[in-house]
């Protein structure tokens, strides 16, 4: 694999007439043109799955279903579904700074409500023909339709007979609400439609998509309902263990996540069929997958479900090489990235060095001593370098409020002499460049040399992250050249 460049730039921060960023061409086009002026060969986007609480992509309902607001309304007036009058009642009237995503659910849903009720007659057979042999759908499209049919109740809380997966029970109901059933199919078929049409025009221009895979999934998903004996769960459904990360010096009391945690010994049994069917969808989406939590597979902390705090946990093995030799097996070209970050022990380290996987590197949490392995100097070829990642301070917002010992390293170890923030954001970025990592990854918030305020997420806080948007004035305003000569100065 070459060396090369990427941007990181979700598809929900794209410019749009919106309330969200999604699939219109416009949009796409002048991203793919401002990255082939740049040299820049490789787009990352966040998981495309449906967000879930806190509007995170990494906790929804599905880590299958594609997100439906990334529909882009005008290719359904294309193709002949709605008119362009029905559309334009549901344009965004905002600045188009932030998503919003409970207008965005709005608008989309009934858009897309009325394509489905203009052409159901039509689509009956196509629809029937796009979710057969699709298990993964039929379950997505029968949840969705008991949320809605239910108030929006968790699918433990369903009667017993569909909370049990029963078949009598699903044939009933499935007869019973079948054009909420074909609508929610019909979401997923415009999504894989449009996706598919992105993708072909974005890597025919040279360029590449780095995906998302979660590791944890909410507890109220298909993914637990229909896979539930491959998480621990008791005889009534409810999880025995759920997710944390243990206190340390930064957090007392730890990180309760509250997922439930998976049966791996289960899992083992069937083959990982669970992680199989997940990372083959996500290898149709993508061109290469970033893991994220690696560590998982090595060892993974929980607590009892029902606790209040991440205290009093353990730790528990994960599947390690049994899960990694099969994934390598069944996916012998692809290129995965572990996200290896936090607190990784030895046996998580081994993990990563064993599987061959690309290591993740972040440059913000780099600037304490000359052994840190964030530093440039330290790393390995087989790494994908980031300036800062979806969770971190942008890496202006990182300089504006590092103490002064730690601004001190960075204006040393990247020989800054006039400490103008911006342009130490840039020499750090160059540094990236040149390092020795394969692949180097910039958040689209750094090339802009952004602030704070534009930050992506930040971990721990329930509300207000995933809101960040682009726009064409700022995207047009971008130095192209200066960075295409760093990427060609050295190779990338």
């Amino acid at each position: 694999m070459d060396r090369n460049c990427a941007i990181l730039l979700n598809f929900s921060s794209l410019p749009s007439d919106f309330a969200i960023g999604d699939f219109n061409d416009k949009a796409i086009d002048e991203i793919i043109s401002g990255l082939k002026k740049m040299g820049i060969k490789r787009w990352q986007t966040l998981p495309v799955t449906i967000t879930g609480k806190g509007n995170s992509p990494y906790s929804g309902v599905s880590s299958f279903a594609g997100n439906p607001l990334y529909i882009d309304p005008y290719k359904l007036i294309r193709d002949g579904y709605i008119s362009y009058d029905e559309v334009k009642k549901f344009t965004f009237s905002d600045d188009g700074y932030l998503v919003n995503y409970d207008e965005a659910e709005r608008e989309k849903s009934q858009i897309l409500r009325i394509c489905y009720d203009n052409k159901k007659a039509e689509l009956k057979q196509k629809l029937a023909n796009f979710v057969r042999g699709k298990s993964w759908l039929n379950n997505y499209a029968l949840f969705m339709t008991a949320k809605k049919v239910f108030d929006g109740k968790a699918w433990y809380e369903w009667d017993k007979g569909l909370r049990d997966r029963k078949q009598y029970a699903l044939r009933k109901f499935k007869k019973e609400n079948l054009d909420l059933f074909y609508y929610f199919v019909f979401e997923q078929f415009i999504f894989a439609k449009q996706y598919r049409e992105i993708k072909k025009k974005i890597n025919s221009e040279g360029i590449k998509i780095i995906g998302d895979m979660p590791f944890y999934v909410d507890y109220d998903s298909v993914d637990v309902w229909y896979f539930n004996k491959d998480f621990m769960l008791d005889k009534d459904k409810k999880p025995k263990l759920v997710s944390a990360v243990p206190p340390d010096a930064f957090c007392k009391d730890g990180q309760l996540w509250n997922n439930p945690v998976y049966d791996f010994a289960a899992m083992e049994k069937n083959n990982f069929r669970y992680f199989r069917q997940r990372i083959t969808l996500a290898m149709r989406r993508y061109d290469a997958l970033r893991l994220d939590h690696f560590r998982g597979f090595s060892s993974f902390y929980a607590v009892k479900y029902g606790a209040k705090s991440a205290k009093g946990g353990k730790w528990y093995n994960g599947p390690g090489m049994k899960f990694i030799n099969i994934l390598k097996d069944k996916f012998k070209r692809a290129e995965f990235i572990a996200e290896d970050l936090g607190t990784i022990d030895k046996k998580a380290l081994k993990l990563c060095l064993d599987s061959g996987f690309a290591q993740t590197r972040v440059l913000g949490f780099a600037f304490d001593s000359a052994n840190n392995e964030h530093l440039p100097h330290n790393y390995t070829q087989n790494c994908v370098a980031y300036t800062a990642t979806h969770d971190n301070m942008t890496t202006l917002g990182f300089l504006q409020n590092a103490p002064e010992d730690k601004k001190l390293y960075v204006y040393n170890y990247c020989r800054i002499t006039d400490k103008n923030d911006t342009e130490t954001v840039k020499q750090m970025m160059t540094y990236l460049i040149a390092s020795n990592a394969r692949t180097v990854v910039f958040p689209v918030q750094d090339i802009l040399v952004y602030g704070n305020d534009t930050r992506m997420n930040v971990p721990g806080k329930p509300q207000g992250n995933w809101v960040y948007r682009l726009t064409f004035d700022a995207w047009k305003s971008i130095d192209y050249g200066a960075i295409a000569w760093q990427n060609y100065v050295y190779s990338r």
